[in-house]
């Protein structure tokens, strides 16, 4: 590693004044447009959110928090504003879990605003009961709710919610409801109502005691050429090694369009529209698998596999939304829950990130930074707040602070793009080891960085370079960064191969150009052989 040494000082010199990540600080992240905090341990806000429209009518969309676990539960109607309490929801009767589904219907009572569906799906006990309440979204009186008696066990009524907008032409805004049957003693079944008085339009079971399905839904654009939307649904499976299955159905009458089986890791635990990524005029769709921590995108119109977005743990794909087409290349963003992602070394942390649709290229990370915080547990989409003409997004972290949770607002504005690049190259133990990060990339912004999987105690180096490189080293490793680089020595922490690891942050430069691309990579000591080293593959991050 004293080869290292020598050539810092004059890589640190040719470019100390480009970059300014030396000063290692707390860790930070882009400030959300709005924050709010639960205020009861345990009661998960953020567990469930959605924008439910102008409530306040101060010209911004709002948003409905669920906080289903402060006592049977309530909604915290704020302002997407500034996060101002203007209302809030309790649970109607004894229906436990009151909040923990969310969806904003149309404005059925015609007063300018979305009416709000909340669902109470019980809790995991034999009999429980569910139900659905549909609120006024101007004054929030109740219009009528909808529950189950649990004669036939636990359903899970409400545990999805959906608001297709009409299921009859010339109708007025409709809601879906998933049943799955968390017990396992049905197949889990979907049901669609009206959402003026909760009256039945139609409904479909899953196929197998066990099935799980409807724990999830979402609407796709018209796939049969009627002019009414139709459904997804997800059937993830109650056994850990069901193998999952996700249906389309006809919105008008709920037969089914198309269903996509799965190998397993819940498959369909979450799904989301997508967009027609394959510009073939059909809607396609997203499934999350977060057992196997994967998003998988499919066709609309024949099933076939189009995009598959992976990482290696976190249960990346437990919550998904579609965020539109931030980037002008003509396919839909998808924004993707990780809430179990031990995120830059904190424990249960959790991570979101809003992926390319075309290229699953990282547009917009974000760290949870506190042990347990779960952040990405779930997410929404939410109309333009700031004016810059892109759908911004919220996000749930309910584990946050012994579970009293949080929900944040934050941009939607994309500001660079953070992907892989490059191969690492083992040490003596065969142990690659691995960076990652997080980062804000605009003039200023943060950079979050960590590397791990690495040998505890060994010194080590962090390159930064202005653009990525390929230079090929005499030990076999490449690399990857563009020369002369900036190096940052570090120190891993932990102990014995494999479990070494160390987390700095930093600030990009003031004067940052668009389309300015920066490389990382990591040089790590071998621990059997000081003079050679271990080296991660890089990250590359562009600004725009």
């Amino acid at each position: 590693m004293h080869s290292f040494a020598r050539c810092r000082v004059s890589w640190l010199l040719a470019l100390s004044a480009l970059a300014s990540l030396p000063a290692l600080t707390a860790a930070q992240q882009p400030a959300p447009l709005v924050e709010v905090d639960g205020r009861v341990n345990g009661g998960e806000l953020g567990a469930a959110l959605v924008a439910c429209g102008d409530v306040n009518a101060d010209g911004v969309t709002d948003l409905a928090l669920g906080e289903p676990g402060a006592g049977s539960g309530r909604v915290a109607i704020v302002s997407g504003l500034d996060g101002a309490a203007v209302r809030v929801l309790l649970a109607v009767a004894d229906a436990p879990r009151f909040g923990a589904a969310l969806v904003a219907l149309g404005d059925v009572s015609g007063d300018g605003v979305p009416e709000l569906a909340v669902a109470a799906p019980g809790a995991s006990r034999a009999g429980g009961s569910g139900a659905v309440s549909v609120f006024d979204g101007a004054d929030g009186t109740l219009r009528f709710k909808l529950e189950e008696d649990g004669s036939a066990g636990w359903t899970g009524f409400g545990t999805a919610l959906a608001a297709p907008g009409p299921l009859t032409v010339g109708g007025g805004s409709d809601l879906v409801i998933g049943l799955p049957h968390p017990s396992g003693t049905a197949p889990g079944e979907v049901r669609a109502v009206s959402g003026d008085d909760g009256a039945s339009r139609w409904s479909q079971p899953g196929a197998a005691d066990g099935d799980a399905f409807g724990s999830a839904l979402a609407v796709l654009a018209d796939l049969d050429g009627d002019n009414i939307p139709e459904l997804l649904v997800g059937a993830p499976g109650v056994a850990p090694d069901a193998p999952g299955y996700v249906r389309v159905l006809s919105g008008a009458d709920g037969t089914q369009l198309l269903q996509i089986d799965g190998g397993g890791g819940r498959f369909g635990a979450a799904v989301a529209a997508a967009g027609d990524v394959n510009a073939d005029g059909a809607a396609d769709f997203a499934v999350g698998v977060p057992g196997l921590n994967r998003v998988d995108v499919y066709s609309g119109a024949t099933g076939q596999l189009l995009r598959r977005f992976e990482q290696i743990s976190g249960s990346f794909g437990a919550a998904l939304a579609n965020l539109g087409d931030h980037d002008g290349d003509g396919v839909d963003e998808l924004l993707i829950g990780a809430p179990t992602r031990d995120t830059l070394g904190v424990v249960g942390s959790g991570a979101a990130f809003v992926l390319s649709g075309a290229t699953g290229q990282s547009l917009f990370p974000v760290a949870g930074l506190q042990p347990g915080e779960t952040l990405g547990a779930a997410v929404a989409a939410v109309p333009d707040v700031d004016g810059d003409g892109r759908s911004d997004f919220a996000l749930g972290a309910p584990g946050l602070a012994d579970g009293a949770g949080r929900a944040s607002l934050l941009r939607g504005a994309l500001v660079g793009t953070l992907s892989p690049y490059g191969q690492g190259c083992p040490d003596s133990f065969l142990i690659t080891p691995r960076i990652e990060a997080f980062a804000d990339p605009v003039p200023g912004g943060d950079v979050l960085l960590r590397v791990f999987s690495a040998t505890g105690g060994a010194p080590g180096v962090i390159f930064l370079g202005l653009g990525t490189g390929e230079a090929p080293l005499a030990t076999g490793c490449v690399l990857w960064v563009a020369t002369p680089p900036l190096a940052i020595p570090v120190v891993l922490g932990g102990a014995g191969p494999g479990q070494g690891s160390v987390t700095l942050s930093g600030t990009l430069p003031a004067a940052l150009p668009g389309a300015t691309v920066f490389a990382f990579q990591a040089f790590t000591s071998d621990p059997i052989d000081p003079e050679r080293y271990a080296t991660t593959g890089a990250i590359r991050l562009e600004s725009l």
